[in-house]
């Protein structure tokens, strides 16, 4: 039982490194080729770090925008593929720039 359980654990632990650390690996993730990974932006809060990745991803529907939400923590990796369309990665884009030129003295929605 022992055996059994050991070799499902580092099965388990093999496709984790397989799948975050080689382009064909997050092609599983994304469902599409990954043609390009940019720089990561990172942040540290309470001890955790995030970073988020941005790929650009070949799908059978055409080019998408893959991003992946990374948090980690000692002993902890968590990862959250995410799959747009350039429609909504430009919409995101919009709403970011907004966000960082928002002014208290302008209408709240």
């Amino acid at each position: 039982m022992f055996t059994i359980t050991l070799f499902f654990i580092v099965i388990i632990f093999a496709w984790i490194l397989f799948t975050q650390l080689t382009k064909r690996g997050r092609k599983f993730i994304f469902a599409g080729k990954v043609l390009k990974t940019y720089p990561s932006a990172e942040s540290n809060l309470k001890g955790q770090v995030y970073k988020i990745q941005v790929h650009a991803v070949q799908t059978e529907t055409g080019r998408k925008v893959g991003l992946a939400l990374q948090g980690s923590r000692f002993g902890e990796h968590d990862m959250i593929p995410l799959l747009v369309s350039s429609n909504e990665a430009e919409k995101l884009i919009k709403d970011m720039q907004a966000a960082l030129t928002f002014q208290e003295e302008q209408d709240s929605e």
